[in-house]
């Protein structure tokens, strides 16, 4: 039998299903670190504009002409976790997602 999918479909029925187990997490230490490390760019493309503020979706294009952003939704964390550090503010809101991002006044 081959498994197409990882699943618990394979448990017979009547059998105890195991309780799923909480999702691990990364020490809150670690995640800023991390947050600072990769999210450099992104604080160096503010860093060189005029207004040190872009819009969200043009600072994913321009950091992805120097490094390769590989998601979107990861993107958008590390944008989270900055801000949540005081490195970068939404100034200005978007209903779409298309925030303006400035520099914080801890950067």
């Amino acid at each position: 039998m081959k498994i197409a999918s990882y699943s618990l479909d394979y448990v017979p029925s009547g059998s105890a299903a195991p309780k799923s187990a909480a999702p691990a997490t990364l020490p809150e230490s670690a995640m800023n670190e991390a947050a600072i490390i990769y999210g450099q760019p992104i604080l160096k493309a503010l860093q060189q504009t005029e207004k040190k503020q872009m819009r969200f979706n043009d600072l994913i294009e321009k950091v992805n002409q120097d490094y390769k952003v590989s998601s979107f939704e990861e993107f958008q964390g590390v944008i989270k976790q900055l801000g949540a550090l005081g490195l970068i503010r939404v100034v200005e809101p978007d209903l779409r997602g298309n925030h303006l991002i400035a520099l914080g006044k801890s950067a």
